[in-house]
């Protein structure tokens, strides 16, 4: 690690209890995400958070096709952890599929969901030791 022990642990941490359209509420998703930001700052993590109008599926898409929050020269020595409390939907059509609510989702669109299919497909082109 050229003489350098230290390992850099980058968290996104995203919380969505306020949606933009209608969509039910939820009270604990964003106390819980500030929580787990917390204790992941406290572990020396880099918190990047994302709440309520913040987490919009655009604001997310793009984190992604950035690269995430990591660095290049420290590829290959960092730890990335994606933490999501919101809502969630599931598509049992052609294949069962699993989403994540973005804050600008609409109810039964699934378009404006994010894929779970997608985020293992952003995790391939992250350099970095650990994901999670």
């Amino acid at each position: 690690m050229d003489g350098d022990d230290t390992w850099r642990s980058l968290a996104v941490v995203v919380g969505i209890g306020d949606y933009r359209h209608p969509i039910a509420t939820l009270h604990g998703a964003v106390p819980d995400a500030k929580g787990v930001g917390r204790a992941l700052g406290e572990l020396g993590y880099v918190v990047k958070e994302y709440v309520d109008g913040a987490a919009t599926r655009d604001a997310l898409k793009t984190l992604v096709e950035r690269g995430w929050p990591i660095s290049s020269e420290r590829a290959g020595y960092q730890r990335l952890l994606v933490y999501f409390a919101g809502h969630g939907a599931m598509d049992e059509g052609e294949g069962v599929e699993g989403y994540i609510l973005p804050h600008d989702a609409r109810h039964g669109e699934v378009e404006t969901f994010l894929s779970m299919r997608w985020l293992p497909e952003a995790f391939e082109g992250v350099a970095c030791h650990h994901r999670l």
